[in-house]
């Protein structure tokens, strides 16, 4: 292993070309933009920066043979943080606070070792190695699950890359810790189910201690009469290397499909990163839906306060309109201003022509393109058998008639009846992708 000093000496060594480092950073700004969900995620895509310092590193080492050389004396058990983008392990372990582990289960010849472990406010992060594996390839998949698979935990089940490292291969894990409460000391149950192309069960009970944090009182709510729903901040827990915030949301007994996004940003209005939401309680009570979630920034914030834009993304039900429904007919959200009017549709020699407009020529501040693959991909033709059954688009060709008035003319082809199919119109995609906005919330962080 390299000694500390060795280590400075190596990344003396590194030369970064200048050139190339403001082309990776403008790549890895654009492929960040273009990663903008368009459904509920669990997870959301790593901080912007990490992706930057991956690119800087991938281009470099091709650029610089002298970074390359200097990279390949370090070893990777050493770098695992930085390497995997775990900004909140790389934090940690400069604090000296992140705990080793020498736990191993053996199978097939195989033996998995766990290495490091943190629990830091309300994330964990675990680091494994494995040997006796017979594999030259430079990345392998490991398959793990945890507390038993358990189907009321999102997540449980994850699929992860491990790097080689001379003889063995390093891997690493993180997560959300699911429960509501914290314990201060406790174990996680981990099980490896394939690692490459052998299946095992690899199990383990992990050891894991709670960092100090702060929790800070918040107290705070939105609401929206329209929605009939209600936001409540709850409270802020900051750790040594990462900021949550608990909230509660509240909503109609049959919107249990609705969820909240948190978008933060400091006092200047600079965006703040929310890496990770997820829900660790969902249930009806009172007659109403109430979700206890988590959103999770990886880093500790030292400001005074945090400005929150809490955003509702509704969950909207397909509908439906037969061949010969008489036109035009129009179909429309009740809790948005989203609509498609079919005006015109003719059924000649087994293909169906139909016009329609999208939101009445209203855009809602997105581009053409959106609805151009929103007219090709959710209104469509479908088997009345199938209708709520989503699989690739019958065979059609999608045209555009007035784009200023997102005015559109699909045509499909048909066998059989025309009685055997229908216009399926998911307005959901809509809704997912334009969520609406409530009020900005300002919440102390001390």
């Amino acid at each position: 292993m390299m000694k500390e000093k060795e280590y400075l000496e190596a990344y003396k060594d590194i030369e970064v070309p200048q050139d190339s480092l403001k082309q990776a950073i403008k790549v890895g700004k654009y492929r960040a933009q273009q990663k903008k969900r368009k459904s509920q995620p669990r997870i959301k895509s790593v901080v912007i920066l990490s992706s930057v310092a991956a690119i800087i590193l991938l281009f470099t080492s091709f650029l610089s043979p002298t970074f390359s050389q200097a990279m390949a004396q370090i070893p990777l058990i050493g770098n695992v943080y930085a390497t995997f983008n775990d900004s909140v392990g790389r934090s940690l372990q400069s604090q000296g606070l992140v705990t080793e582990l020498h736990e191993t289960s053996t199978q097939h010849g195989m033996g998995i070792e766990m290495n490091e472990v943190y629990y830091d406010g309300t994330i964990v992060g675990a680091v494994f190695s494995v040997t006796g594996i017979d594999s030259k390839e430079e990345q392998i998949q490991a398959l793990y699950e945890i507390f038993d698979g358990d189907e009321n935990i999102s997540e449980s089940q994850e699929l992860v890359h491990m790097k080689k490292d001379g003889e063995r291969y390093i891997g690493h894990i993180q997560f959300p810790y699911p429960k509501k409460e914290l314990p201060k000391e406790t174990t996680f149950p981990l099980a490896f189910l394939s690692v490459g192309e052998q299946e095992g069960n690899w199990k383990f009970d992990v050891p894991i201690k709670q960092l100090p944090y702060e929790t800070v009182k918040v107290n705070k709510s939105v609401t929206d009469e329209k929605l009939d729903m209600k936001l409540h901040i709850d409270s802020v827990i900051k750790g040594k290397a990462s900021t949550t915030i608990d909230y509660t949301a509240t909503f109609p007994k049959d919107e249990q499909h609705d969820f909240v996004e948190l978008n933060a940003s400091d006092y200047s209005g600079k965006p703040i990163e929310i890496s990770i939401d997820h829900s660790i309680q969902r249930g009806v009570a009172d007659g109403r839906f109430i979700v206890k979630g988590r959103s999770i920034i990886l880093e500790r914030l030292n400001e005074d306060d945090l400005i929150l834009q809490p955003f509702v993304r509704l969950s909207t039900p397909d509908q439906f309109i037969s061949l010969k429904h008489k036109l035009p007919f129009k179909i429309a959200s009740k809790r948005q201003a989203f609509s498609v009017e079919i005006d015109k549709l003719e059924v000649h020699k087994g293909k169906v022509t139909f016009d329609y407009q999208i939101n009445q020529g209203e855009t809602f501040g997105r581009d053409f393109t959106f609805y151009k693959d929103f007219a090709k991909n959710d209104i469509t033709i479908v088997e009345k058998e199938r209708k709520d059954i989503y699989e690739a688009p019958m065979k059609h060709k999608t045209e555009v008639i007035d784009q200023e008035a997102l005015h559109f003319r699909s045509t499909y082809e048909i066998k059989g009846d025309e009685d055997d199919y229908i216009i399926r119109v998911n307005l959901g995609s809509l809704s997912a992708n334009i969520p609406l906005q409530l009020d900005e919330m300002k919440i102390p962080l001390r």
